[in-house]
């Protein structure tokens, strides 16, 4: 049963190196993200913002960017559409940057710098 499984393990690795992936971000653009449906433009955005409070929870951001989050993004424990629509509005001007880039920029923009004191 172990060979059998360490065969399995090597064979996945040997397929990796001679077929790696190519990066799936590669060319990726925020005007790649505004021709989904809306729906799935929000679902971007809400993973997007919770990823950047649970690293900001996980290290040493300043404390106020967290609770800032949670006021501009999550109101009341659900989802703010306005902020979205800025996330969106700031797609529109910069369709060429990646939408994390984006995404990033309009969180620093409403709650301050990620600069570590």
């Amino acid at each position: 049963m172990i060979a059998r499984k360490r065969l399995f393990a090597k064979g996945i690795l040997i397929a990796l190196v001679l077929c790696p992936q190519l990066s799936a971000a590669n060319g990726f653009t925020s005007a790649d993200v505004l021709e989904w449906e809306q729906s799935a433009q929000d679902s971007y955005f809400n993973t997007s913002v919770g990823m950047v409070a649970v690293v900001g929870t996980q290290t040493n951001f300043p404390e106020n960017i967290v609770e800032c989050l949670n006021a501009w993004y999550w109101p009341n424990g659900s989802v703010n559409a306005d902020s979205n629509a800025s996330i969106r509005e700031a797609m529109e001007r910069f369709p060429t940057l990646h939408p994390q880039a984006i995404v990033l920029a309009v969180i620093e923009r409403e709650c301050g710098s990620f600069k570590r004191p």
